[in-house]
């Protein structure tokens, strides 16, 4: 990004800074710029659970039977209970608070609310805490995701890994605990070569002229959280997605495909850029 200032000796760099295919913006517009972006990436610490009441009951006016038989009572007429002793629902509103966060953190859209909580209510029975509860609402959001992470021309700009990989991974990631603690080895081992995929990854988008925006990198669900972890703080502007939260037939564009050190050198490994569908 190059910032265009008043100088007219910067205004004749944006015909070359262009021409670099760079994205030239005026100081008038990179305030706003930079204000949504941080926004949007802490819009999970934004959001109060007085603001989960407010949509509770602004959803309640749509589907009030829906909202009534998950949290037990009517947020348009009454404060949100926390009396322990309410068996009438089947969600706590600090439970749904904490599923919003997650999923604004992850740069997911909450517009949906009605189809989220459908996805908690299903899930329930599933379900063991609140980060499983998070995994099945991004599924049933697949529509929305793949909306939210397509480009202009509707494509998925995306990375992959070599099935190898992600195989490795998901063996390391579930291996069996001894005594329900699992192995050192097998920890440094995981931790190893998640550090490697990650490098790699960041070095590639490091080294690319031009930004795919967005790119996300698409992976298994059984490692999409551990992937995600991994890059939170290096790649933050990089989602992770699991090839279930993306609908079906949805166009992509593979940039790359990263495979482990073990079976190949650690680079990534360039795939002859293509347009595909997904599941097809």
């Amino acid at each position: 990004m190059i910032v265009i200032g008043i100088n007219s000796q910067i205004y004749a760099a944006q015909d070359n800074a262009r021409h670099l295919r760079y994205t030239v913006f005026s100081s008038e517009q990179v305030l706003p710029r930079h204000l949504r972006h941080a926004i949007y990436s802490h819009a999970g610490q934004l959001l109060s659970r007085q603001d989960v009441h407010a949509l509770l009951a602004d959803l309640a006016e749509r589907a009030p039977v829906l909202v009534a038989e998950l949290i037990g009572y009517d947020p348009r007429h009454h404060l949100a209970r926390t009396d322990p002793a309410n068996t009438n629902s089947l969600l706590s509103v600090a439970q749904i608070h904490k599923v919003l966060q997650d999923l604004l953190a992850q740069r997911i859209p909450i517009c949906d609310l009605e189809s989220i909580l459908e996805a908690l209510g299903d899930a329930l029975a599933s379900a063991a805490n609140p980060d499983e509860f998070t995994t099945l609402v991004r599924r049933r959001l697949a529509p929305t995701i793949t909306q939210e992470f397509s480009a202009p021309d509707g494509r998925l700009h995306c990375l992959l890994l070599e099935p190898s990989a992600e195989k490795t991974l998901t063996q390391q990631f579930h291996r069996p605990s001894i005594n329900g603690f699992a192995s050192a080895t097998g920890q440094e081992s995981c931790t190893a070569a998640l550090s490697t995929l990650t490098e790699s990854i960041i070095e590639y988008i490091h080294a690319l002229p031009v930004l795919p925006e967005p790119l996300v990198l698409l992976v298994d669900s059984a490692i999409r959280h551990a992937l995600a972890d991994a890059l939170s703080s290096s790649a933050p502007n990089l989602p992770v997605l699991a090839r279930s939260e993306i609908r079906q037939n949805a166009p992509v564009h593979i940039l790359a495909s990263f495979d482990l050190p073990q079976s190949q050198p650690d680079r990534p490994v360039l795939l002859a850029q293509q347009t595909m569908e997904l599941f097809s």
